[in-house]
């Protein structure tokens, strides 16, 4: 995936500001001084409203959802001083659109064949809506290609230890969490074979639900302490869940504990706290957190597990060779501790867990 800044892995947000239309990181950096703006869009695609699980809904700002006849999702936006109705379908191939300019500056091949990675998980509705949006971009020959199949691709190409075809297979898991779901898939690797053994997933459990948590926690201390409500998506709560992802990353990589504040939330009231890492993982799974533990938290790091067991039960395997994990949600402390207990082997980081999904996309779609 090309882009223009330092991100490899730019955001699925749309901003409209002005004659302006923004994608990407572009469209994240202008999202808190603009509401003309959705982002996260993904999960809506190819969906009626009745389809988006209810405690879903919490991420979206359901102000700006309406319905067409057959009850489809639209966003309410504004452009141009114009009142729009557009389809995630529309937002997803402004990205798209976006993308090719950018891979354009890169390439003069016409007519580059495009591969589209989607989780395992995707309904065949939602996988069409995925090629509609490619069409109305005008990308040519556009293969749609599921996350664990990019990954072996990769995996084969690039591990140059992969045991001959008469030897015994080497057993690979890969642990994938991304912003909205998680996939675990268990592979037998020999050299230019590969056998998916079982694949598992949860399709609502992502980096999302780990910002939410460490979010509620924070803002129902602040708003009890300053007597105040705080709209939950109002561009006051957008800088909170911002600044509360920046912490979880930070914490994933540090033990002391790191503050957070936030400016500018009304009459000169600012956000202002401290989290250590034991902190965050009770905000992520204690069944005792002080903030709706059953709802809020909804014992995140135990729904992993379940994804990781069942995984394993599927393959017939009583653990494996190499845990490999992807996506940057699962680099969070807890979560490796929950892969060693299940799998009694430490997972690794060999492969870029921002790119690798890419790069065996690329590889199929050639």
């Amino acid at each position: 995936m090309v882009c223009l800044t330092s991100k490899f892995s730019p955001r699925t947000y749309v901003t409209f500001a002005g004659k302006l239309r923004l994608v990407g990181t572009a469209a994240v950096l202008q999202d808190t001084l603009t509401s003309k703006s959705f982002g996260n869009f993904l999960p809506l695609l190819g969906r009626k409203v009745n389809d988006v699980p209810e405690d879903q809904w919490k991420y979206f700002n359901k102000k700006m959802i309406t319905l067409n006849e057959d009850g489809r999702i639209k966003i309410k936006m504004e452009f141009n001083n114009m009142g729009w109705e557009i389809t995630p379908e529309q937002l997803l191939a402004m990205q798209l659109i976006k993308l090719k300019q950018n891979s354009r500056m890169h390439s003069d091949i016409p007519d580059i064949p495009v591969g589209i990675c989607v989780p395992c998980y995707l309904t065949d509705p939602e996988r069409r809506a995925v090629l509609d949006a490619a069409k109305v971009a005008d990308l040519r020959n556009v293969t749609l290609i599921n996350h664990v199949d990019a990954l072996c691709s990769y995996y084969m190409v690039y591990n140059k230890k992969l045991p001959e075809r008469n030897k015994p297979v080497k057993s690979v898991a890969f642990v994938s969490m991304g912003y909205t779901g998680t996939e675990v898939a268990i592979c037998g690797f020999q050299k230019g074979v590969v056998e998916i053994l079982s694949i598992e997933y949860d399709a609502n459990l992502g980096g999302r639900d780990f910002d939410q948590a460490i979010f509620e926690e924070l803002i129902v201390k602040f708003e009890k302490a300053n007597d105040v409500k705080i709209d939950r998506h109002s561009k006051r709560a957008e800088r909170i869940r911002r600044e509360c992802a920046n912490l979880k990353v930070k914490l994933s990589a540090n033990k002391v504990s790191l503050p957070i504040r936030v400016d500018g939330l009304g009459s000169g009231k600012v956000l202002q706290a401290q989290m250590s890492r034991e902190e965050l993982e009770v905000c992520m799974s204690s069944q005792n957190s002080r903030v709706f533990p059953q709802k809020l938290c909804d014992k995140l790091v135990l729904r992993f597990r379940g994804v990781l067991e069942r995984c394993l039960c599927s393959s017939k395997l009583k653990t494996v060779d190499v845990i490999e994990l992807v996506g940057g949600s699962s680099r969070i402390p807890i979560l490796k501790e929950m892969i060693y207990k299940v799998f009694s082997k430490r997972p690794q980081s060999t492969l870029n867990a921002e790119e690798v999904i890419a790069r065996g996309c690329a590889i199929q779609a050639s």
